[in-house]
């Protein structure tokens, strides 16, 4: 079985495993986009790279919790953003799954706010 069966949803990928069928890498983005557009709170990792007291500052609000975040001391988060982009121009398979991406995906992938 290919490696992008996983990717594509492939159900014989994914027929031993119990549950409602599992999305493919499409329709995930969709449901994500389409996730964005009506959540109450959107937080990225990226957003956290560049200001975690805002970004922390939201999930107090939503939670319509008073907290005096003026001492605060939020470290940011030690992983690197945008890994994947080193990931896809060091392993093959995975530069030559994202760059036979479908335009919609893609497009998909540019409204979320990632670049492919």
């Amino acid at each position: 079985m290919p490696h992008s069966a996983f990717a594509e949803g492939d159900p014989a990928f994914f027929a031993a495993a119990p549950g409602p069928p599992f999305l493919s890498f499409s329709q995930y983005t969709e449901e994500t986009e389409l996730y964005l557009r009506l959540a109450t709170l959107c937080l990225r990792f990226e957003d956290f790279m560049i200001d975690p007291l805002k970004e922390f500052s939201k999930i107090a609000k939503v939670m319509s919790v008073d907290l005096d975040l003026s001492r605060a001391d939020l470290q940011l988060p030690r992983s690197k953003p945008s890994r994947f982009l080193v990931v896809k121009e060091e392993v093959p398979r995975f530069k030559a799954f994202a760059e036979g991406l479908d335009a919609e995906t893609r497009k998909r992938i540019d409204r979320i706010g990632y670049t492919v």
